[in-house]
């Protein structure tokens, strides 16, 4: 991978039609790539950026998850239960694999980059493309508040 080659391309296929979350989650891919930019293999990797683009990277899937909690509840959407689930998995997991590196225990910084940008894209095109297709029948039908 060259140095102007992003880990994950922005994608069209990404946008699914809801402003504030196609946002969101343009955004989150843009700090997955800054993430993996700081344990290339053509980088000297320094600790310290890669612990401030995790701790960045988190911080703004807490927002974004918040985002949709907050979405899917003003909708009554029925899967929410779920979808919260996976975001709360995902969190528990990257958090403590996260620890593992923060307390030097064995770690390997591309593992959880590819581990982060894998569960995100599948995630947005599974189940937040399920949500928001809910959400814009609701719109069509003229059922949103």
């Amino acid at each position: 991978m060259s140095a102007t080659e992003e880990f994950i391309p922005w994608e069209d296929e990404y946008a699914l039609g809801v402003p504030l979350i196609d946002e969101q989650h343009e955004k989150l891919v843009g700090l997955l790539n800054a993430l993996y930019d700081t344990c290339r293999p053509e980088n000297t990797f320094a600790p310290e950026n890669f612990k401030a683009a995790v701790e960045t990277l988190l911080k703004h899937f807490a927002l974004h998850f918040s985002t949709e909690k907050n979405i899917m509840a003003r909708v009554d959407y029925p899967g929410a239960e779920r979808h919260n689930m996976e975001h709360e998995e995902f969190v528990k997991n990257g958090r403590a694999e996260f620890n593992n590196f923060k307390e030097g225990r064995l770690f390997v910084p591309s593992n959880f980059v590819n581990f982060a940008g894998d569960w995100t894209l599948s995630h947005i095109v599974m189940h937040d493309k399920r949500m928001v297709d809910y959400i814009l029948d609701l719109a069509k039908k003229g059922q949103l508040n």
